[in-house]
């Protein structure tokens, strides 16, 4: 007797039982752990069910609702500079994607579509074959997501995912913080068809459903230097503390030129020609700053 058996989304296995004389009053019971190698062909795969998918500290719902993020999990799975998806060390254009058996391959762009996708409370599993996959598939790797559908039972589930400026610290160099409200909510529900005194769905028809929201509001802080009224006239010997040399990045002394004078100023912006200057406005400088 064959109690259960666990069958992952493109998964092959072999579940032996034993078969014994039906005059017999033996009773045979057979029982066993999942095995730990796959014995049926040379695929190495593995795979996350919704508990892991919703639970492990991904933090994918920061970014995007797609659950493209959940590929973070998987230690087959790597992601370049640009975005990029590579599993077993494939390139993305190797890598093929697909829910419920239908392909969400991006066919103008290497990669998978990111908003083809429900949201991670539909997922019921995530399956990655990174290395030896079936000739069936077109690709070296593979991703495939298996939605859940409706049980004998019903069940729900909701979530709330929040950001805060008033959660955050306080940037360095900053004196306040950067307003940001960020809401990702949703939930989902489930179970058997149920009409009453019309319709009883158990064990024959069946409805799931799930809805995630996004409520995004966002600014970044920026630290910007412009010129001040002196320097807008082209007065720029404020940009020197007395008696420091203006220095370019090789440490040489950087001349400043006055166009009625053919003496360069010294890096201390402290004198042209021969004769002192004070710190005001000198407009003939505008423009023409370095040699």
């Amino acid at each position: 007797m064959v109690d259960q058996i666990q069958l992952a989304s493109r998964q092959a296995l072999r579940q032996e039982v034993k078969l014994v004389v039906a005059s017999q009053t033996q009773t045979v019971e057979v029982s066993g752990d999942a095995q730990l190698i796959n014995t049926e062909n040379a695929v190495l795969s593995s795979s996350e069910d919704n508990l892991a998918l919703t639970t492990l500290p991904i933090n994918s719902r920061a970014v995007s609702s797609s659950p493209l993020g959940a590929l973070a999990t998987n230690p087959n799975v790597t992601m370049d500079s640009q975005g990029n998806i590579n599993v077993g060390g494939s390139s993305s254009a190797q890598t093929g994607f697909s829910a419920d058996g239908i392909s969400t391959a991006n066919v103008r762009a290497n990669g998978a579509l990111k908003d083809a996708y429900p949201s991670l409370e539909g997922i019921q599993e995530m399956n990655v074959t990174a290395f030896n996959n079936n000739a069936e598939f077109a690709q070296m790797g593979d991703v495939t997501f298996t939605t859940k559908s409706g049980t004998n039972q019903f069940h729900g589930s909701a979530f709330e995912y929040f950001q805060s400026d008033a959660l955050d610290a306080t940037i360095y160099n900053f004196a306040s913080k950067a307003p940001k409200r960020f809401n990702t909510f949703g939930g989902s529900f489930g179970g058997p068809v149920y009409l009453p005194k019309l319709y009883n769905g158990q064990d024959k028809t069946f409805f799931f459903f799930d809805y995630e929201g996004n409520r995004k509001t966002t600014s970044a802080p920026e630290l910007l230097l412009v010129p001040n009224q002196a320097e807008r006239r082209g007065d720029l010997t404020g940009l020197l503390a007395a008696g420091t040399a203006l220095l370019d990045p090789t440490g040489t002394t950087i001349r400043l030129w006055c166009p009625s004078h053919p003496t360069p100023m010294d890096g201390t912006c402290a004198s042209i020609g021969r004769s002192p200057r004070s710190n005001s406005s000198t407009p003939a400088l505008a423009g023409k700053m370095f040699s």
